[in-house]
């Protein structure tokens, strides 16, 4: 993960990037289709939900300070 935008604004472009993922996984569109043989159900509504996260707050995420955001362990 990278976290260098962490905090700062979603360009518009990339929130309607994002807004087009929502819509197609809350549809069952092409997106959906495409990926519901490789991941389960629930993993297919996490990612609808931290995407509808996104678009509230239209901020890049900011690491949680009581979780390890980065690959643990360090290699």
């Amino acid at each position: 993960m990278i976290w260098d935008f962490a905090g700062e604004e979603i360009p518009p472009d990339l929130l309607s990037d994002v807004e087009r993922v929502v819509d197609d996984l809350s549809k069952r569109g092409d997106l959906f289709e495409r990926i519901r043989d490789l991941i389960s159900p629930l993993e297919i509504e996490a990612i609808r939900e931290r995407a509808d996260e996104i678009l509230e707050e239209g901020t890049f995420p900011i690491p949680d300070e009581d979780y390890h955001s980065v690959p643990w362990p360090l290699i």
